[in-house]
């Protein structure tokens, strides 16, 4: 089949202004690790709520000790460190670097499913996270298809199926081309007898709308939704959720630039 693009449903307004962000160094607070890198999101939140907020997860959850930016920290807070949840890790890549879910299940006692495209991963989530079923495919919005997928080899967590983010992988050690079956979170999930989901984390290189178009979110209900968002794909992933009554967490934004928290009303 043809590389994947997003549906026109998803299509981002060619007026969307490009958000900066900018990576600042907060010395002090007061915390162990003496610098603290904290992301800065122009037009920025008042700059000492942030600090602020930062100390208090700080204090609270110690350093974010997996994940690759404040993703660990924030799924902990949001979750009060609750024990036994389930979560769907959608693009896990690596077990444990740059892991939105290590933690919850290394240290919390959390199970789920991970999906990535790459089937390398498999052999490590086998020996290593036993309470962790692993599932190698493209995740969309139609299921039993074939997707093209471009993997950069400088970095494989980049890589992606979607054709207008190919500029953006890094090609200096060379790119690998495969074809990736697809499914979807509504069968994948249904398929291994999910009822809920605590957790959704979401970081598919600019395929997150398609996934989000696949999954019944008012069915599974998670009470979180993690997901990376970038300007291809802002508008349409802030209306789905809209669609389906979830809110923004938007205090995350003040350490997160990178990813969107979502979750029901009343969280």
């Amino acid at each position: 089949m043809a590389r994947l693009r997003l549906a026109e449903g998803f299509a981002v307004p060619s007026d969307r202004r490009k958000r900066i962000r900018l990576r600042v160094l907060v010395a002090g607070l007061g915390l162990a690790g003496g610098l603290a890198a904290l992301p800065l999101v122009l037009p920025a939140p008042d700059r000492e709520e942030q600090v602020a907020f930062y100390g208090e997860v700080r204090r609270q959850y110690g350093p974010t000790l997996y994940s690759q930016f404040y993703e660990e920290s924030l799924i902990r807070h949001f979750f009060r460190d609750r024990r036994e949840g389930f979560f769907v890790d959608v693009g896990a890549s690596h077990y444990q670097i740059h892991s939105n879910t290590y933690f919850l299940e290394s240290k919390l006692g959390w199970h789920g499913i991970a999906v990535d495209a790459l089937d390398e991963y498999r052999i490590d989530y086998e020996r290593f996270r036993r309470n962790t079923r692993f599932f190698a495919a493209f995740v969309s919005n139609r299921a039993g298809e074939m997707a093209d997928f471009t993997v950069s080899l400088a970095d494989k967590r980049t890589s992606t199926g979607i054709e207008a983010l190919l500029p953006e992988l890094v090609a200096d050690a060379g790119l690998t081309h495969l074809r990736i079956p697809t499914v979807t979170l509504n069968g994948l999930l249904d398929g291994q007898g999910v009822k809920k989901v605590d957790l959704l984390s979401l970081d598919i290189e600019g395929a997150e709308p398609l996934a989000l178009e696949g999954f019944d979110i008012e069915r599974f209900r998670p009470d979180l939704v993690c997901v990376e968002i970038r300007e291809l794909t802002e508008g349409s992933i802030n209306r789905y959720f809209a669609r389906h009554g979830y809110v923004e967490v938007d205090r995350y934004r003040l350490l997160d630039g990178s990813n969107r928290y979502f979750a029901p009303p009343g969280f």
